[in-house]
Order: structure tokens, then C-alpha cells, then sequence
């Protein structure tokens, strides 16, 4: 038997190995930080602002499917501030191609233009990259850590991850030399790269650098382009065909109202898929458009490819691409408007409703349009940004865009500010990240549960303990007693360091509230559901 003093070394040494293994963890945030405030630098954000647009000119080489071509001509003009592009390419054959800030559209000849739901989604994060989102976004808006370091055209680069919930996770490799970025690579559902873009040269432009050296590869093509910018106007249009926007409103109309159904804390509202219905979908301001993969055979709709996508769970969840050519909610019409589909049930249950429930809607609707919810009358009401009128009988709070769909505003959580996520797709009150309850030291200054299982989402469930959180403030109105998720997670979304905590519908439903995602506000007051029985008390019997 080995002597107490033995033991004690093992144990202190086993203390120290675990309190390394955390800081090493922990410090993966921080040294991403860093790595993004030398490259904010390198960037030249304040002449990168100044540009407009500009205009890259440039031939190369190619190859498809083995077969090697020649880019006798290609041009791609940018939106530095939205990122949105439209370009042509000439080998052999006339291409024309844009992306409008939601859509991929790809024209070859005189054929029609064609949306492409697997390049749409690659480009919302190839447009982050192109105005620069990842370096002038507030840092609270993006889920990223430290990865790795690793060799790239004989340097050495910093390679961040990012995990964006909805969206695929992708990779920047900033090189440590010049800190300007050397690669993005979009992952697929094993983590491998199925998009990547490597910046071998960069040239500045008016005084921002801009790379005049590019080899794209989205796993079909290649293409090793070298060439110039120019600064030019804003181009009037980004889409190649069709309406001016990927979202129009019928009959003239500038807003729609649709009747809420609230069962169970889940929001439905109805909807239309190309004509066909009425369906339902669940209102998740914390999603974007998720379809039921088994519903996809009904809906006369097919997917494509397969990625990661990542949510509250633990073990996230493989998805595949579908573009719905028409969805339509009230008098609103979503054109072209990509979205995965996934083996999962979670946003409709087993609930019983009038019509079937197909999936969720929400997040990917709050950069284009204001979304005001009136649970009063239970009412939605989805109005054009440019005929909003801004409510004088609601607190006014500042608020931005989380992850490209989520809206994220600074309340606080006892004593400390705390940037909170509105999320209707989360039944509960509250659920707090683990990093701040950590933080807090919150499980030493509440009664709590055991760790148990506290919340099912795609991809999973997430451990934590549950509490009756004394108070916590939104937009200046105070909130007691209410039953709270504490998260013990580092995986998902609730591990993240990068927010706070979640508001779910169980405190939402107390306000009516509008969100300007546009104008950057999000409006709030309290409703005659404020003083309601709280469902997600946790009774005394529970708590240690």
C-alpha cells in the first residue's frame, strides 16, 4: 500500500495535469483573439471602407475532372462592404456567376441563371471573408478558437476555427509573418475541407490589400487565378436574373401578419412550399431554415451533398443541402432560399397540429427584415426594413447579428453584463454558457440540481444543472425566480465563449418585441403574460 504522502503527490500532480489541460483549453479563445487583432491591423480596415467595390481582372490555368483548361479571361467585381460579387469567365465557354448576399447564381452560355444551394452556403462565408466580417464583427458575435499551427506556401500560419450555428464550420489560416490570410477552407461533415481558397499573393489597392493571386478549389473544379484590381462603382444588381432580391412581398404589401400557434413554449406559423400546403414550421430565432428530412419525398423537393452542422448537442449533426424555389409565408415570397434538411424531429416533436410540421424558420429572416412579435395578441409581423416605424412604447436596445442569424443584446445576469442570444427555438428561460457560469462561480452561489441532461437540440442533448435564478435584467425590466439552465458542456453551442447565455421562449413570451437586425435595435416591453406562473420552476425537493 503506498504511504499517504504518495497519494497525495499523485493527487497533486493529477490536480496539476488537469488545471494545465484547462488553461491550455481556455487559452485557445484568447490566442484566437490575438491572431485576429494582428491580422485587424495587416487588414487596413479604414481603406478597406472607403472602397465601394472593386474589380479583379485575371487569367489562369484550370482543371475538371483531371482535365487541365485555359482561363483565357475572368473578373469578379466585390461589395466590400456586404460582400456580395458578380463575375464571368471565359474558357472555352461564357460563365457568368453572383452571389447577392444569399443566393448563388450561375448562368453558362445563354442558358437561364440557376440558383445552387451547395455554392450559396459556401458563400455566405466566402462574403464574410470578402468584407472582412471575421475582423471588424465584435468579437462577442463570433464562435472561434485557436486550432493549430500549420506549414502553408512555405511559412508558417495560424489556423482558427470557427463554428458558426446553422452554418457549416470553416478554417482561416492567417500567416504568422505578415498576419494576412493564406486560406479559407469550408469543412465538410468529417471536418475535411470541401471549399478552399489559398491567397498566394496580396496587393494593395488604395491602401487596402486585396489579393491579386488565388487558388480556388471546391472539390469538382480548380482554378489558379493571377491578376489586378481596380476600384469601380457599386454594381446596381447582383443577381442574375429575376427579382432584385431573394425575398419580394405579393400585391404590393410592404409587411404580412401571420397568427401565432404556441404549444408547448414552440412557436408555429404556416407556410407554403413551392404552392403546395399549408405546412408548418416552428419560429426559431436562433436557427435558420431547417427542413425534416423525411418530409423532403411529400414536399417534392431532393438534396445534395452532406456537412457538419452545429447546435446545442453534443455530437452535432450531418445535413444535406435543398433550395426551395418558392416559400411563402403570408404575403412574403422567399425566391431560391437554400437550406439543410436534417434526420431529426426535434423542431416539431410529437405535437399534434392542423397541418404537418415540416421544420424550422427564423434566424436566416433577421438580416432583411424587421420581425416584430406581439404575444398578446399572438400575432408575427414581418416588415420591409425601409417602411419600418420604429415603436415608442418599447425599450430601445442596442443589438447585432450573431453567427449570420442570430440576434445577440447586452443584459445581466445577477451583478454582471451578460450578451444574451434571443432565441424563440428554446423552450426555457435561460440557459447559461458553461464558460460563464465557471466564471461566476454560480453552481457555489445557488442551489442546484445534480448534473443531469438540460436541453435536447440538433445534434443531441447538453449536461448541466438546473436552478431558480434570483434575477437577471433585459433591456432595463428585471426578471426573478425563474427556472434556469446551468450548462456543464464543452461541446456545442452552450460551451462557447463567445456569449452568455441563451433567452429562450419561456421568458420572451413575457414581452412583445421587435427586431430591427437592419437598423441594429431590437425593441422590448413587457406584456400582460410578465407576471405569468413560471413552468420551469425547479421545485425545492430538487435543489442542494
Amino acid at each position: 500500500m503506498r504511504s499517504t504522502a504518495s497519494r497525495w503527490q499523485s493527487t497533486l500532480a493529477l490536480s496539476w495535469l488537469f488545471a494545465a489541460s484547462i488553461v491550455l483549453a481556455d487559452d485557445a479563445p484568447n490566442r484566437a483573439m490575438n491572431v485576429l487583432a494582428a491580422a485587424r491591423q495587416a487588414a487596413h480596415l479604414d481603406a478597406l471602407a472607403k472602397l465601394d467595390a472593386y474589380e479583379f481582372t485575371a487569367s489562369g490555368k484550370g482543371k475538371m475532372a483531371g482535365q487541365p483548361f485555359n482561363i483565357e479571361r475572368f473578373t469578379l467585381r466585390v461589395d466590400t462592404h456586404k460582400g456580395r460579387f458578380l463575375g464571368e469567365m471565359d474558357a472555352g465557354k461564357h460563365a457568368s456567376f453572383a452571389f447577392d448576399g444569399h443566393t448563388h447564381w450561375l448562368r453558362l452560355g445563354n442558358a437561364p441563371a440557376k440558383a445552387d444551394a451547395n455554392a450559396s452556403t459556401n458563400d455566405i462565408i466566402v462574403a464574410r471573408v470578402l468584407r472582412a466580417s471575421d475582423l471588424q464583427d465584435d468579437p462577442a458575435t463570433l464562435n472561434v478558437d485557436w486550432s493549430r499551427t500549420e506549414p502553408c506556401d512555405g511559412v508558417t500560419c495560424d489556423v482558427l476555427h470557427f463554428a458558426p450555428t446553422g452554418l457549416p464550420e470553416y478554417e482561416l489560416w492567417y500567416r504568422q509573418t505578415d498576419h494576412l490570410l493564406a486560406r479559407l477552407a469550408v469543412l465538410g461533415a468529417d471536418r475535411k475541407a470541401v471549399y478552399q481558397e489559398s491567397f498566394l499573393k496580396w496587393d494593395a489597392l488604395e491602401g487596402a490589400p486585396l489579393p491579386s493571386h488565388m487558388v480556388i478549389d471546391d472539390g469538382q473544379m480548380h482554378y489558379d487565378l493571377q491578376g489586378s484590381m481596380a476600384a469601380i462603382g457599386l454594381p446596381a444588381s447582383f443577381v442574375l436574373q429575376g427579382p432584385a432580391s431573394h425575398w419580394q412581398f405579393a400585391n404590393g404589401a410592404t409587411q404580412t401578419r401571420l397568427p401565432l400557434q404556441i404549444i408547448h413554449d414552440r412557436i408555429y406559423i404556416t407556410a407554403m412550399v413551392n404552392d403546395q400546403g399549408p405546412y408548418y414550421l416552428m419560429l426559431d430565432t436562433g436557427g435558420t431554415l431547417i427542413l425534416d428530412k423525411t418530409r423532403l419525398a411529400q414536399l417534392g423537393l431532393q438534396s445534395t451533398g452532406k456537412q457538419a452542422l452545429s447546435g446545442v448537442g453534443w455530437s452535432g449533426l450531418d445535413s444535406s443541402l435543398v433550395s426551395i424555389s418558392k416559400l411563402t409565408l403570408g404575403d412574403l415570397q422567399l425566391q431560391d432560399w437554400p437550406t439543410n434538411a436534417v434526420d431529426s424531429n426535434v423542431m416539431c416533436g410529437r405535437i399534434q397540429l392542423d397541418y404537418p410540421c415540416i421544420g424550422a424558420i427564423g434566424g436566416d429572416l433577421l438580416p432583411w427584415l424587421v420581425l416584430d412579435l406581439d404575444f398578446d395578441h399572438k400575432v408575427l409581423t414581418l416588415v420591409a426594413p425601409d417602411q419600418f416605424i420604429a415603436p415608442a412604447d418599447k425599450t430601445r436596445v442596442s443589438a447585432s447579428l450573431y453567427g449570420d442569424h442570430s440576434t445577440l443584446i447586452k443584459g445581466r445576469i445577477g451583478d454582471a453584463t451578460a450578451r444574451l442570444l434571443l432565441d424563440t427555438g428554446f423552450t426555457g428561460n435561460l440557459a447559461i454558457t458553461d464558460p460563464f457560469v465557471d466564471q461566476q462561480r454560480l453552481i457555489y452561489k445557488l442551489h442546484t440540481t445534480r448534473v443531469v441532461p438540460i436541453l435536447w437540440g440538433y445534434g443531441g442533448g447538453t449536461y448541466g444543472r438546473l436552478t431558480n435564478l434570483p434575477q437577471f435584467e433585459l433591456a432595463g425590466q428585471v426578471v426573478t425566480d425563474k427556472g434556469t439552465h446551468l450548462a456543464n458542456a464543452d461541446t456545442g453551442v452552450l460551451s462557447s465563449t463567445m456569449f452568455d447565455g441563451l433567452v429562450g421562449l419561456g421568458t420572451l413570451k413575457r414581452f412583445n418585441i421587435t427586431i430591427d437586425l437592419p437598423g441594429g435595435v431590437v425593441y422590448m416591453a413587457r406584456n400582460s403574460h410578465f407576471a405569468d406562473k413560471d413552468t420551469w420552476q425547479v421545485p425545492d425537493s430538487w435543489l442542494r
